[in-house]
């Protein structure tokens, strides 16, 4: 009975991922055309990727530094932080009027 139960959460989360991921794709192209208009918007895009990704990052530096992790845990550290130095330099580069 129970393996049922494991069944159909896997099936219900794997539904609930996939509406969600439909759901910022068609918000992504609603908005594509104000990407294009408004720099700032853009900005504001490559911004707030940059924060998605820097923000878990220090987080696991902390929870190292406090102990509660091993230091193998920072083994992905430097892809993350490639993401958010393009991230920071896209944003950097796109022109916005004062």
């Amino acid at each position: 009975m129970a393996e049922w139960r494991v069944i159909a959460t896997i099936i219900v989360a794997v539904f609930a991922s996939s509406v969600f991921v439909f759901l910022l794709a068609w918000m992504f192209i609603k908005n594509f055309e104000k990407l294009e208009r408004l720099p700032r918007y853009r900005r504001g895009l490559f911004i707030a990727l940059a924060t998605l990704y820097a923000i878990p990052m220090v987080i696991r530096i902390f929870e190292v530094a406090l102990g509660r992790e091993s230091i193998k845990a920072l083994i992905g550290l430097p892809i993350g932080l490639v993401f958010v130095w393009f991230y920071l330099s896209a944003a950097r580069k796109v022109r916005v009027a004062p």
